[in-house]
């Protein structure tokens, strides 16, 4: 085990990786790639696989859990496979500027290939990350510490969203080169984040025993607990990606927003991410991540029932306040996922039970996000339609994932809690989450706080 004061720098320069992950991620995906993504020519089916190849791409983790298994240090392999899979991103950015006969349908056809590639070696890489990271973070401060570094990244997300807002708002750039420059200044802050890790401390990883692949793979669906979770989170992702991969291009072609609108909108999202995911971490310590599971599942529908009902009129002031509270609940989500995740694999199995988890995760979501661009290129989604009797493809595409959304929300009660009941009101713990914290303002605001402390 690290020393105390080894531990606490790494963890610091792992937050620090995160804030720089969320400028590369904002930089290859917001609103602004989106707009110029509609702007080539493509379809509702390649915005379907320009979200879904990423989640498609997760099922490398099993190649990558196996690879892990012939390693005795993780760091290298990591490093090597994400560093080059990032700058994997600079032909996608480059290809229309460069190429100009390309930029069509065609050329966005290429940029997909590239971003596959990159994406397979990201993948390939991750077990590896989350094995370390599950040795090197004490069980005790986990959950807290994912709580305190998704606040970390989400204000990040904010930022960055806020800067691109502000350029997308000014005319004095043009979408072509804006969307390079981004995209190139992104990169380099995705290449920054993964040479930070070469000081983050790595515990010992020995070399596993010899087994045959097939073993390995099936390894974690034959763990009873294990194998209910995967199909738990394994059915969300499908569920949810459906939707979510066409939301952003929905904001362009049906509810005619402005690249500042949409950009504003995502990043509102992040916001209500940052202000409650430390909040969360400390209720995943009280109540345990089954907890955080239902509560967040309750609302998850929310979002899904707003992109089927509003309208070009309406739709900037409902989606702003929605997707303010989907961050909360996204926050929630994301730290009873990972929570669960680590807390259910064993030490020694940890990449491949990881790669399971996140692997079907992509696979299932990654199909779903592609099958609802297919479907709205099939049944045409460019015209607006209102009121429930005249719904376009796009509409039908939400109004499915909100009813299985409502489904998985009876599901998630079904999930065996991982912390026995507490006897004081749960209601008390959510106090611990912002906003709802300010509502103890100003009897018990000022008191907790210094609790806290």
């Amino acid at each position: 085990m690290p020393s105390s004061r080894d531990l606490h720098h790494s963890l610091r320069l792992i937050t620090l990786s995160g804030c720089l992950y969320m400028v590369y991620n904002t930089g290859v995906s917001s609103p602004l790639i989106t707009k110029f993504l509609e702007n080539l020519g493509a379809t509702p089916t390649q915005i379907g696989l320009y979200a879904g190849i990423p989640m498609l791409a997760l099922s490398m983790q099993f190649v990558g859990a196996l690879l892990s298994r012939r390693l005795t240090r993780r760091k290298p392999a990591f490093m090597f496979c994400m560093i080059l899979g990032r700058l994997l991103y600079l032909p996608v950015m480059l290809i229309p500027p460069l190429f100009p006969s390309l930029r069509n349908a065609t050329g966005v056809a290429w940029m997909l290939a590239f971003l596959f590639g990159g994406n397979v070696l990201n993948h390939m890489a991750s077990p590896l990350w989350y094995s370390w990271m599950g040795d090197l973070i004490p069980r005790r401060m986990l959950n807290r510490y994912w709580g305190v570094r998704q606040t970390w990244s989400s204000a990040t997300w904010v930022l960055s969203y806020l800067l691109i807002m502000s350029l997308s708002w000014s005319d004095q750039f043009a979408l072509m080169p804006l969307v390079v420059t981004v995209g190139c200044f992104s990169v380099l802050a995705g290449v920054v984040d993964i040479a930070l890790f070469a000081k983050v401390h790595e515990p010992a990883f020995p070399r596993q025993p010899p087994a045959h692949p097939i073993r390995i793979l099936f390894e974690p669906l034959l763990d009873a607990r294990y194998r209910k979770l995967v199909a738990f989170f394994g059915s969300w992702s499908a569920i949810s990606s459906c939707a979510a991969a066409l939301m952003g291009f929905y904001l362009f072609v049906g509810l005619h927003m402005t690249v500042w609108e949409a950009t504003l909108l995502w990043c509102v999202q992040g916001v209500g991410t940052a202000l409650s995911a430390r909040g969360w971490g400390k209720v995943a310590q009280r109540r345990g991540c089954v907890f955080l599971v239902r509560i967040c599942f309750i609302f998850k529908s929310l979002i899904a029932a707003a992109f089927l009902l509003v309208t070009p009129a309406n739709a900037f002031p409902i989606l702003l306040p929605i997707l303010f509270f989907d961050g909360m609940w996204n926050a929630g989500f994301g730290v009873a996922h990972n929570g669960l995740m680590f807390q259910a694999s064993p030490e020694n199995h940890r990449p491949m039970f990881v790669a399971a988890m996140i692997g079907f995760c992509g696979l299932f979501g990654g199909l779903s996000a592609i099958l609802g661009g297919r479907y709205v290129s099939f049944a045409g989604g460019g015209l607006v339609a209102t009121g429930f009797l005249h719904l376009n493809g796009y509409q039908m595409v939400f109004l499915f994932s909100l009813v299985m959304r409502v489904l998985m929300a009876f599901w998630a009660w079904r999930i065996a809690p991982d912390k026995p009941k507490r006897s004081d009101p749960w209601i008390a713990d959510l106090m611990l989450v912002w906003p709802f914290r300010a509502l103890r303002y100003p009897v018990g605001l000022y008191s907790g706080w210094k609790r806290e402390k």
